[in-house]
């Protein structure tokens, strides 16, 4: 509507052109979206691997596992509501909720927002952990870390259709070497 057009509307800019930088960056999108969700997958999967291996399978129901207590609480009340609304949606889900009274991590790691799931990940305690997720991507922890965050807003910019270009990143990841581009430009992620 004309509310997500005027999100591109320079001052006296005309509407053919207004138009077509519009399409640029939802097409945009479309290609950034598509590879951040093959990320994410993989993210998930990781993730849930390893917690579960070294940690067990209700690693992210256990404060001892967590560096930061407060952010530890505000995950479960984040994953209590998006578990919620899962239990009331799949059976497959609620039928282990019901077991358990909660879900395996490899299965919290699917109901879990990416938010959700990368606040879960830097507070984690276990350095092993980090470590062997981030080595998955060829990076140490601190540069994933920075990576995801970024990751994170770039993905929710695109599936809430919000404007992508132009707009600096909130959140920069950690500078790539031999890239010279700003790290705050949403280009960088590419």
């Amino acid at each position: 509507g004309y509310e997500h057009v005027k999100l591109y509307i320079g001052e006296g800019a005309p509407l053919k052109l207004t138009h077509a930088a519009m399409l640029f960056d939802l097409t945009f999108q479309s290609v950034i979206i598509k590879y951040i969700g093959l990320f994410e997958l993989s993210f998930r999967s990781r993730c849930g691997r390893e917690m579960a291996e070294r940690r067990g399978a209700f690693a992210h129901r256990n404060p001892k596992n967590f560096i930061n207590r407060e952010f530890f609480e505000d995950f479960l009340e984040r994953y209590g509501g998006e578990l919620g609304r899962k239990v009331s949606t799949s059976r497959r889900v609620a039928e282990k909720y019901n077991l358990y009274g909660d879900v395996p991590i490899w299965c919290a790691v699917e109901i879990m927002s990416m938010g959700t799931l990368s606040k879960l990940y830097r507070n984690t305690k276990s350095k092993a952990i980090k470590n062997a997720v981030a080595k998955r991507y060829g990076v140490d922890f601190t540069t994933f870390s920075s990576w995801l965050r970024s990751l994170t807003d770039a993905r929710n910019r695109c599936a809430h259709f919000g404007r992508f270009l132009g707009i600096p990143l909130s959140s920069r990841p950690k500078k790539m070497e031999g890239v010279t581009l700003d790290n705050g430009n949403a280009f960088y992620i590419v």
